[in-house]
């Protein structure tokens, strides 16, 4: 199955996340299928590996439910006033 994933990252590590596998094993080896979220072990430095079952994706069915839903999980705060500086960008 293919399906969505959101990572949040810092300097290329993962520091949280959500996705989908039809099978795994969280930290204490117990096994599961279907969406878990990657937490950050502090001792690792990572949430890589640190797959735990969520619920919070049950029965979505589109991307912008999706990421509003994995968004407030990770309590990831959206505003929409867009200070970008597009000038950067010109050539």
């Amino acid at each position: 199955m293919i399906s969505w994933s959101i990572a949040l990252k810092l300097h290329q590590i993962r520091i949280d996340g959500i996705d989908w596998h039809s099978s795994y094993c969280d930290p204490d080896g117990d096994k599961h299928h279907g969406w878990h979220r990657h937490r950050f072990d502090p001792r690792k430095q990572s949430a890589d590996g640190q797959r735990w079952p969520t619920k919070v994706l049950e029965g979505v069915s589109d991307r912008t439910h999706f990421l509003i839903s994995t968004l407030k999980e990770m309590n990831i705060a959206l505003s929409g006033v867009d200070h970008g500086n597009y000038e950067l960008f010109s050539d």
